[in-house]
C-alpha cells in the first residue's frame, strides 16, 4: 500500500474516532474547573404591606425537599445572620465553603458531578475536559445549593409578588438561579442576570444543555427546563389566606450548564435581596 493511501485511510480512521468521541459527549457540561468559592454571601429577605416573613424552626432537616417543618417567629425582615444561625444548627457553612455548581431542571431534584475521573471526559469539539456522569445533591451540607424554607402569612388574604428590590447582584451573579418553590403552586427559575457576562466568558456549552432551555434531570441524562424566566416573575407567585402561613423554598446555585459558570467565577462575591410584597410594580 502506498504512502498516501495509508495516510488517506488513517485521516478516515481519525474522523471516524472524532465523530464517535463527540457522539459519546452527549452529557458534557459542566467544565472541570469550575469549583467557586463565593467568599462573601449576603442575603436577605424583606416584606412589605401586611405580610411578614419566617424562616424554619428545627423540625427542617436542611434537605432540599424542604419537608416537614413549620414557621419560626414572624418578622418583617431576614437577614444573614439570621440564616447563617440556621444553617449552622444544621452543621451547614451558608457562605465561605466552596460553592460546588448543581444543574436542574425543575428545582424538585439537583444534580452535581459525581465524584471519581471516570466522570469527566475531554470533549472532541473544544479539548476541554467535562463532565458526562452526575449524582443527586440532597442536602444543604453538599454546598451545592442554598436552601431557605421562608414562610409569609398576612393578616388579611392577599396575593404575593416579588417587589422591584429583588435584586441578585455581585461578580458571581451571572451564572447564579434562583428558584421560589411555592407550597401547593407554582414553581419560578429565575436567571437574574443572563446577558451579564463575566470578563473570561469564553466556554460554549456542548450538546443542547445550556442552562436555559435545558439541564441535568438524572445522572447522566438531560432534560427540559420548566419554569424559567430571564426576567423577574411579574404575576403573583403565591396566594395567602388570612393568617394562615404558606412556605416558599428559595433555591440558591451555580448552574453548571451555564457557559458563564467558569474559574473566573472563583473568589466572588454574591448579594441576594428578595422583596416580597402585596402590590403589583
Amino acid at each position: 500500500m502506498s504512502n498516501t493511501k495509508k495516510q488517506l485511510m488513517t485521516a478516515i480512521a481519525m474522523l471516524v474516532v472524532a465523530a464517535l468521541a463527540l457522539g459519546t459527549s452527549t452529557y458534557a457540561w459542566f467544565v472541570s474547573n469550575t469549583t467557586v468559592k463565593v467568599d462573601s454571601m449576603t442575603f436577605t429577605a424583606q416584606t412589605v404591606d401586611d405580610l411578614q416573613i419566617a424562616l424554619t424552626t428545627d423540625a427542617w432537616t436542611g434537605a432540599l425537599s424542604g419537608t416537614s417543618a413549620t414557621p419560626d417567629t414572624f418578622k418583617t425582615l431576614i437577614t444573614s445572620a439570621d440564616l447563617n444561625a440556621l444553617y449552622t444548627s444544621k452543621g451547614a457553612i451558608l457562605t465561605g465553603a466552596a460553592l460546588i455548581p448543581a444543574s436542574t431542571i425543575n428545582a424538585a431534584a439537583f444534580f452535581k458531578v459525581a465524584d471519581g475521573a471516570a466522570s469527566w471526559e475531554v470533549d472532541q469539539s473544544t479539548g476541554v475536559n467535562m463532565a458526562k456522569t452526575f449524582e443527586q445533591t440532597n442536602n444543604i451540607t453538599d454546598n451545592c445549593v442554598k436552601a431557605i424554607p421562608l414562610y409569609l402569612k398576612s393578616t388579611t388574604g392577599t396575593s404575593i409578588y416579588l417587589g422591584t428590590n429583588t435584586t441578585v447582584q455581585g461578580q458571581a451573579s451571572p451564572a447564579v438561579r434562583v428558584a421560589f418553590v411555592v407550597e401547593g403552586g407554582s414553581t419560578y427559575i429565575w436567571a437574574p442576570n443572563p446577558d451579564n457576562h463575566i470578563d473570561d466568558y469564553k466556554i460554549t456549552t456542548t450538546g443542547d444543555a445550556d442552562g436555559i432551555t435545558k439541564a441535568v434531570d438524572s445522572t447522566s441524562t438531560v432534560g427540559n427546563i420548566t419554569g424559567y424566566t430571564a426576567t423577574r416573575p411579574s404575576e403573583a407567585i403565591a396566594t395567602l389566606t388570612a393568617n394562615t402561613a404558606k412556605r416558599i423554598m428559595v433555591y440558591i446555585w451555580l448552574e453548571g450548564c451555564d457557559v458563564d459558570c467558569v474559574s473566573g467565577l472563583s473568589a466572588k462575591d454574591l448579594t441576594v435581596n428578595l422583596e416580597f410584597t402585596s402590590q403589583n410594580s
